[in-house]
């Protein structure tokens, strides 16, 4: 029995020149595959072509958004041709759609392309959208299960059902599924205690793997699942729970390096929900790094709260080779920020960044306008933050209401929104997206373009001065050809270390790093 689990496109359908590689699938296909099953990975999502893509700007990305509505309603467009191609090529005997509110028409568009392909093909819809919404997906004629919360053990246990021809699908906790024209929904599973169990996601089972830059294959990892807090705009609670499960710092470490050695991984994304809030384990995690020298071959990247930071952590952190922390301060009112329940003040926020600063870390800040309860004064208080916050980026979104966050049923109670309303349309650069029912549109949307340009240019100052450091580095090296000695010197120390892989009869071969590490 052949399972193929895809990822739908929605910045590549937007031409936003967007690419990573999709852990949640990878950690399925592990799964899948530790338990004898042949399966493989298919990224929608990333571009293997050659195309022109747009600009990190605010105008730019208004107006790819409308690429996105466009290329669901072309069935010739290329990406859709793409994906009947390799439904055919692979064949699969399972096909499992993963789905977050922003991705969840091109996944139905993925499931019709199947199931014209194969009326018979069972088709599989889990990630975020499907877990709080599982009977609205169940209610499209192309969808027959949905995966429920983590799906791990759920889709194993599923895969083997369907390959010994049984149908007691009501056995199977945290799985919902449709019979003679009804949804029945069974019991949540039990999250995964230990996540040290579930080993590394299958990355090489990807089948475009060779096509991946390697910090994009191997520059994204996560170490924990679930987050604590409660933020009235974020579903991660309804999918992972509140009670944080962390993978083990020597199990993190190892994947790191088997990145490092496989794909010359050399910067790192920890995509955690709250990857500072026990602050032992990341002291352990920083030591693990530092000791088995890997800091001295990569950088990486992580959010975090504000709430969470302190000089003494921020510098062991920067030892262990951290560049930039990545805080979702969201507003720059109090009482917004109590609306949202996001546990922090502007203060603490102000404290935060000044701190990382000093520590000689860089600050990427995200910020959002646009919750119901908002008046034009707190997107005035927020436009102020931003300016003086001291953020090296700044990413400026416009609030979405997603299906199973509290601000979503706040809209629905108050009739901002209808039950049918189609959140996947949504987006979070789209200005019109108008819930804030204190401020006028016409006052509104001049804030939110105001602040769009605030950010733009807080982003593209940023960019010309580490241009123009580059431009200075260039001019140093025509004056003085002797500082090439030097380059040539620290790229031999980066470069050796790392772990020389090869091929040779189609073996994969690795000679492993002389230093102390995996």
């Amino acid at each position: 029995m052949k399972i193929l689990l895809v990822n739908p496109p929605h910045h590549r359908l937007q031409q936003m020149g967007y690419s990573y590689f999709p852990l949640g699938l990878g950690y399925l296909a592990s799964a899948l595959r530790a338990n004898g099953f042949t399966v493989a990975i298919y990224n929608a999502e990333h571009e293997t072509q050659r195309v022109q893509v747009g600009g990190w700007e605010h105008k730019i990305r208004y107006r790819q958004d409308d690429k996105y509505h466009m290329a669901l309603e072309d069935p010739g467009h290329y990406v859709w041709r793409e994906v009947e191609q390799v439904l055919k090529d692979y064949n699969p005997s399972i096909v499992g759609i993963s789905s977050a509110t922003v991705t969840y028409r091109s996944a139905l568009k993925i499931a019709s392309i199947a199931k014209n392909l194969n009326p018979m093909l069972p088709v599989v819809m889990g990630g975020p959208h499907p877990t709080v919404v599982p009977e609205d997906v169940l209610r499209e004629p192309n969808i027959d299960f949905v995966v429920i919360g983590e799906g791990e053990e759920t889709l194993v246990e599923l895969v083997n059902m369907l390959a010994q021809g049984e149908r007691e699908f009501q056995h199977i906790d945290g799985l919902a599924f449709k019979r003679g024209g009804r949804v029945f929904i069974n019991q949540p599973r039990a999250f995964i205690q230990n996540l040290d169990n579930l080993g590394f996601p299958a990355r090489d089972l990807d089948l475009f793997e060779s096509s991946y830059q390697p910090n994009v294959i191997g520059g994204h990892l996560i170490a924990s699942r679930g987050c604590a807090y409660n933020c009235s705009f974020c579903s991660s609670k309804a999918i992972w729970g509140r009670k944080v499960r962390r993978n083990s710092p020597g199990h993190v470490v190892k994947e790191m390096w088997e990145m490092v050695n496989r794909y010359g991984t050399y910067h790192f994304n920890f995509n955690d929900d709250e990857f500072m809030a026990n602050r032992k384990w990341l002291i352990e995690l920083c030591e693990n790094i530092i000791e088995t020298g890997l800091s001295s071959l990569v950088t990486w990247r992580a959010n975090a709260r504000v709430n969470h930071v302190d000089s003494e952590i921020l510098k062991i952190m920067k030892k262990a080779g951290c560049i930039m922390l990545e805080f979702g301060i969201e507003s720059g009112s109090d009482r917004i920020l109590k609306e949202m329940n996001k546990g922090i003040t502007v203060e603490q926020a102000q404290s935060a960044c000044r701190l990382v600063r000093e520590a000689g870390i860089h600050v990427h800040a995200y910020f959002m306008a646009g919750i119901p309860q908002e008046t034009l004064e707190d997107l005035q208080l927020t436009m102020r933050l931003m300016q003086k916050i001291g953020a090296d980026t700044i990413m400026f979104t416009i609030f979405s209401p997603f299906p199973g966050t509290q601000l979503y049923d706040y809209a629905i109670a108050k009739g901002l929104l209808t039950p049918d309303t189609d959140m996947s349309l949504y987006s979070m650069f789209r200005r019109n997206n108008c819930l804030s029912h204190n401020i006028d549109r016409e006052d509104y949307e001049r804030m939110i373009y105001a602040m769009e340009e605030l950010s733009d240019k807080i982003n593209s100052r940023t960019m010309m001065r580490f241009s123009w450091r580059w431009r200075l580095h260039h001019k140093r090296l025509w004056r003085d050809p002797s500082l090439y000695s030097d380059i040539l010197i620290w790229g031999a120390k980066k470069m050796v270390p790392r772990a020389l892989v090869w091929k040779s009869d189609d073996k994969r071969v690795e000679v492993h790093s002389p230093r102390k590490g995996y």
